[in-house]
């Protein structure tokens, strides 16, 4: 008896609503994604400075959705305007932001990535993507380490996970940092 190979017609997602304050919320099957784009702070504050305001500026998003970073962000992407200047002050900040809401290495960090990018404003020093997911169970997440190649994060001073994996019944999404 072969299997139907007949091509199946899958469920569309849910259409995303915009929100006012830049967030995208996607729901669908109990769960909430918020994507969170184009963060940003213009202003004469260095990178440290900046990456401080604008990770306060994610929790805020995300409390307004239900959320919370510790609990269900999952992924961040970091624009440095000059990377070799801003990289040790956004690096020191997010280290300073996730500690202080437990989050560590003997916890979790957030799976992210810090290069080099611009947003055409030259006060922005630093710009910020992120996407959070609520509704999921206990061992739906895990944290993707490869120990035979990749020394942890936290040993050299930087707090961020190599990679996040979600498992769903029927697919896993694998979200990985710059590495």
């Amino acid at each position: 008896h072969r299997a139907d190979l007949r091509p199946q017609v899958l469920a569309q997602p849910a259409p995303a609503s915009r929100q006012v304050d830049g967030t995208w919320v996607w729901e669908r099957q109990g769960r909430r994604q918020v994507t969170v784009t184009h963060l940003s702070r213009p202003g004469s504050d260095g990178a440290y400075e900046q990456t401080q305001g604008l990770l306060a500026d994610l929790e805020a998003h995300l409390a307004r959705q239900g959320m919370t970073v510790n609990e269900h962000a999952l992924r961040t992407w970091i624009y440095l305007q000059a990377i070799d200047l801003d990289y040790a002050g956004m690096v020191q900040a997010r280290r300073e932001f996730l500690t202080a809401r437990g989050l560590t290495a003997a916890t979790h960090y957030i799976a992210s990535t810090g290069i080099a990018g611009g947003a055409g404003e030259p006060t922005v020093r630093v710009m910020m993507d992120a996407v959070a997911l609520a509704g999921l169970q206990v061992g739906q997440i895990q944290y993707l380490q490869a120990r035979d190649h990749l020394s942890p994060t936290h040993l050299y001073g930087v707090t961020f996970e190599r990679g996040t994996a979600i498992t769903f019944g029927d697919r896993r999404h694998v979200l990985l940092s710059g590495t």
